[in-house]
């Protein structure tokens, strides 16, 4: 709590949350002390006015450092706080606030739907707060959509507000926002004259936030006058500041921006790493928006680096996102328009509008129409894709022996498993493929074709010669040996064992891929060759080594990809890493198989949370299938 010695005697929760919206950009840390200090003494009195608004204020700042989830909890507590005593007043900053978690993540229906409401209250108690930040939000949504007329309207109606509040952050905002749609216009001198003032501003007082956003937009104004070096110093600023603020919507906007000056300056590998940290960030806070500007941009720069699989994955991506984040938009575009102008011109609206909600109407099921081809294909593909895993059926016979938890990432999978059964033998693969998605799923059909071939057609049964096989065919139908300097790293990562049902010894193998076993509730992992299988990037004699272990009746033996280990969540949104995935495997290893699976999905789901999941994911477990056993 805050040294009650400073802080005035009478009217201390009404001076914190005065203090906290004056502070709040300049001093974010500090703003959200106070606002939890007001709303520590509110619960002590059972002030459920002055709660209602400390929330709202500890939201705010939730929605500024991106933890949009808790932002809308906190907004929905205070809004149910409101309810109960009927305030109407507070409820409008609540709606607009929360309106605004929403169209950060590209839900634009609900998003919408809060802010009119919140603009409603807003006119109906004058509730400038909650008129100007409603206002902001709905200017920076059609800048965004590049409807430029509404943005400027809506930008100018809020400016006007913020300067009747004499609010000198939010009239550097708003500044900066103008000068962004001047930039989009085409008038650059006077967009540079906008965001050099804004900047000015900001840094008259102390705003780090809005000096990020306007040496940012600098930056890309440069870029579009061709001045590159002066474009990367003034976004590389800006990145500086919001990774210290931790205002990661803006990270992913720096990266995305240095990844376009690179692309410019023909540096296509360093523009797709940072397209690609954009993307791990931008997952991690469920951005979908920019999500389909990073993955259409990327997908540009690898057909441009000769990268085609590469480039079809984040082309999927795009248009996937783009489906949904599309669709949403535009229905909601089309209640949102409808309703202010029904509030605003006594709703009546004119011919001219009409016109131009016929027109996205026809452009969004045009959009949605095409969409939906490309799902239909997707979703065939992965029909034919699960034709191809073992069938369910036949899993279902070893349910006391084994599993295989699965999650592809998108619709169809860049993982997959696979076993075989030849005289009395069992020959199990865990296989990760490069990529996800499409591309993934191309390489999946060639690896269970040529699993099949050595496997099953060849009868070979030794994991390390089935490794040095399947290594020659994927380079022989890749042609990674054909072209001379290829840079095609395509390939498999995988783990293969093979066992009799008869005997108490198993062989392994792999190709970056480990094997784990848990022994008198000890883990081991058997560790595999650093050389995967394919990629054109190792030119020497690639080697393989096998080893042969004991398969006592209470062992539990375990592969898998990495999608498991390289899942983001946690309270930290960090990467679930292999440390802890191995003790996850040990303290599991007790419980029965199918236990086992569903406690695996359990873990899962709760590391991710909202999160998007990061990867395919493949997690096979196996014990004894010894015959005197079963």
């Amino acid at each position: 709590m805050l040294d009650p010695i400073n802080l005035p005697e009478e009217g201390t929760i009404d001076w914190l949350l005065s203090k906290c919206w004056e502070i709040r950009l300049g001093d974010a840390k500090l703003a959200l002390e106070y606002a939890e200090e007001a709303l520590w003494r509110s619960e002590q009195t059972n002030d459920v006015l002055n709660m209602g608004r400390s929330m709202t204020f500890i939201a705010f700042f939730s929605f500024s450092q991106n933890q949009i989830s808790e932002a809308i909890l906190l907004t929905d507590r205070a809004l149910s706080l409101f309810d109960s005593v009927e305030n109407e007043y507070e409820k409008s900053i609540v709606y607009v606030l929360r309106g605004g978690c929403y169209l950060q993540i590209g839900d634009y229906d609900r998003g919408f739907e809060d802010i009119l409401k919140g603009l409603e209250y807003g006119n109906k108690y004058n509730h400038l707060q909650a008129l100007a930040i409603g206002k902001y939000f709905l200017g920076n949504h059609y800048l965004e959509t590049h409807n430029y007329k509404l943005a400027t309207q809506y930008y100018e109606e809020t400016l006007a507000t913020f300067i009747k509040m004499e609010d000198k952050s939010g009239i550097a905002t708003t500044i900066a926002g103008l000068g962004n749609i001047a930039s989009h216009i085409g008038e650059k001198e006077k967009a540079l004259k906008y965001h050099y003032e804004s900047l000015h501003l900001s840094k008259e007082i102390n705003n780090p936030q809005v000096e990020a956003r306007n040496l940012h937009d600098l930056g890309v104004i440069y870029e579009s006058l061709g001045q590159y070096d002066k474009a990367i110093t003034y976004v590389k600023e800006s990145l500086v500041i919001r990774k210290d603020k931790n205002i990661l919507q803006g990270v992913i906007s720096c990266h995305i921006s240095i990844g376009s000056i690179y692309a410019a300056k023909q540096w296509f590998d360093l523009a797709i790493e940072e397209l690609q940290i954009s993307i791990q960030v931008a997952l991690s806070i469920s951005a979908n928006p920019k999500l389909v500007k990073a993955y259409k941009m990327l997908s540009e720069l690898y057909k441009k680096n000769q990268q085609p699989w590469e480039a079809l994955e984040a082309l999927e991506k795009s248009i996937e996102l783009k489906g949904w984040v599309v669709g949403d938009e535009s229905n909601a575009k089309l209640k949102a328009i409808q309703a202010l102008n029904q509030s605003e011109q006594d709703k009546q609206e004119t011919v001219l509008q009409k016109q131009y909600n016929a027109k996205l109407q026809i452009a969004y099921d045009k959009i949605e129409s095409q969409n939906q081809h490309i799902i239909d294909s997707i979703k065939y593909a992965r029909r034919i894709q699960e034709a191809l895993l073992p069938p369910e059926s036949e899993l279902k016979q070893y349910a006391e022996y084994a599993f295989v938890f699965y999650r592809p990432k998108d619709i169809v999978s860049g993982d997959f498993y696979w076993f075989s059964m030849y005289q009395e033998q069992i020959i199990l693969a865990c296989v990760d493929c490069t990529g996800h998605g499409v591309p993934g799923a191309f390489m999946v059909v060639m690896g269970i074709s040529l699993l099949e071939e050595i496997v099953n057609e060849q009868h070979i049964t030794e994991p390390i010669e089935i490794l040095i096989r399947l290594d020659q065919k994927v380079r022989q139908a890749l042609k990674q040996d054909q072209i001379e300097g290829s840079n095609n790293q395509d390939g498999m990562d995988l783990s293969i064992v093979r066992f009799c049902t008869n005997k108490s010894k198993i062989s392994f193998a792999g190709a970056r891929s480990s094997l784990y076993y848990v022994r008198a509730d000890e883990i081991t992992e058997v560790k595999s060759s650093i050389y995967p299988i394919g990629s054109s990037q190792y030119t020497g004699k690639k080697e393989y080594e096998q080893f042969e272990l004991d398969f006592l009746p209470n062992d539990v033996f375990y592969m898998a990809t990495d999608g498991f280990c390289d899942q983001f969540g946690g309270e930290d949104n960090k990467k679930y890493n292999k440390p802890r995935f191995r003790q996850l495997l040990k303290t599991m290893s007790h419980l029965p198989m199918q236990e086992q699976y569903n406690y695996l999905g359990e873990v899962l789901q709760t590391w991710k949370k909202h999160y998007t999941q990061t990867d395919d994911i493949l997690v096979m477990g196996f014990k004894t299938l010894l015959k005197n056993e079963r």
